[in-house]
């Protein structure tokens, strides 16, 4: 059985991949075998945990030397690559702040 950490770091994966989508709860959930009960709780779950370590964001032009832009909160960090758009990278962090 996957210990607790291993679960978390699942689900937060999963919630990540379902926001990146675009889709819908149901279709998202259809297409991997996954409830839309579990997906709801886990966004929850997670958006719960990160409302206390929530951390102001600017986006801004990417610096010329970098070689990726790293996000991280709790145990999920994104890796971008330099030249990902600023406007797409504000709304993927402004939907991750939704309340569920």
């Amino acid at each position: 059985m996957a210990s607790r950490a291993k679960t978390r770091a699942m689900w937060s994966k999963r919630v990540a991949a379902f926001v990146l989508s675009g889709q819908s709860r149901r279709v998202w959930c259809a297409a991997h075998g996954v409830s839309v009960g579990s997906l709801d709780a886990w966004r929850y779950r997670l958006q719960r945990e990160a409302v206390s370590g929530l951390v102001p964001v600017v986006v801004a032009e990417p610096v010329p030397s970098a070689t990726v832009i790293e996000l991280s909160s709790g145990s999920v960090t994104l890796r971008l690559p330099p030249e990902t758009d600023a406007a797409w990278l504000a709304a993927l962090v402004r939907a991750l702040s939704l309340p569920c």
